[in-house]
């Protein structure tokens, strides 16, 4: 049976809310007085809440109730108050605002309660991605299936001018209704510089993200090689990402297995997925090993082109 959590925009939770057991890399900021768990039926604007869903590094999430439109949201709020969390929070709103698509989490509505913010959300009920490819051995064109939605959400956000820039099975949702909703806009078009180099532990490295300064900058086993070195990433970045990904899922394990950031930076640079290629299904295998091209010139111009070409796989 796949293991069912309810997902509700987690941006900035960390994994471990949801089963993964790793835990965030940051380096360590003065100490701020954590915002109290609300209780439920506190109001926040027009919005009931309701029971705690998940807390995190950017904030906790609750399940809650618009008595207005009558339907359930999922409220999310910053943990500690005066943070840089709060902007974050509202900017990532703003970013998930623009995209309009069945296959993108959707924000409701952005508001102020005692001096904090908070974001009214879609709640999905489902599990994630990871977690569903985990649950059983799955045949290739299920996966394919479900990772076609996932993709066509992502090339709605490209189309909005965003790259996600944290592409990976935990930031995808798939829901009862049987529909992958990408989430976790939390380093959308941010920028920023990478460190690397320091082991992060045993099999840490798929669901941790680096940070500087307190800003997350990426999860390095599915990131791009460009996003190591912290320089301008686009949405081919994302599509790498994705690729990534679809082979894991496609072939039970990542192509790159480094202990470290460096050697994962290595074994991408080197393109060592592609002498795995047997490991994929012969009709999507030069789909996928384009995408995941160190040079990102040599990837699919857009998500939509690689898109067509798994369609025609």
């Amino acid at each position: 049976m796949t293991p069912t959590v309810e997902i509700s925009a987690l941006a900035g939770m960390p994994a471990t809310h949801w089963g993964s057991g790793a835990e965030p890399i940051t380096e360590v900021l003065p100490a701020r007085e954590p915002r109290p768990r609300l209780r439920p039926g506190t109001r926040l604007g027009r919005y009931v809440v309701g029971s705690l869903l998940g807390r995190g590094g950017m904030g906790a999430v609750y399940l809650g109730h618009d008595p207005v439109l009558e339907r359930g949201v999922a409220l999310k709020v910053a943990l500690d108050e005066g943070s840089d969390v709060e902007p974050r929070m509202a900017r990532e709103a703003r970013m998930l605002a623009q995209v309009s698509d069945p296959h993108v989490v959707q924000v409701f509505d952005v508001g102020r309660f005692d001096g904090g913010t908070f974001v009214a959300m879609e709640p999905v009920r489902g599990c994630t991605l990871g977690a569903w490819r985990r649950a059983r051995t799955r045949r290739p064109r299920e996966v394919l299936s479900v990772f076609a939605q996932a993709g066509r959400g992502l090339a709605a956000i490209h189309r909005a001018g965003l790259v996600h820039r944290d592409f990976k099975p935990d930031n995808v949702v798939l829901g009862h209704d049987g529909r992958a909703r990408v989430l976790d806009f939390g380093l959308a078009v941010d920028a920023g510089t990478w460190a690397s180099g320091s082991s992060t532990g045993d099999g840490l490295l798929d669901q941790t993200r680096l940070t500087s300064t307190g800003v997350a900058l990426g999860t390095p086993a599915y990131m791009a090689p460009e996003q190591h070195h912290g320089g301008d990433v686009d949405p081919r970045a994302d599509q790498f990402s994705f690729c990534l990904a679809l082979f894991e899922a496609l072939v039970g394990r990542r192509p790159y297995q480094g202990a470290t950031v460096d050697e994962l930076l290595h074994e991408k640079l080197s393109e060592s997925a592609g002498r795995q290629r047997r490991r994929l299904p012969r009709r999507c295998r030069a789909a996928v090993l384009r995408g995941l091209r160190a040079d990102r010139s040599e990837r699919w111009p857009t998500m939509d082109c690689l898109l067509q070409e798994l369609a025609a796989a």
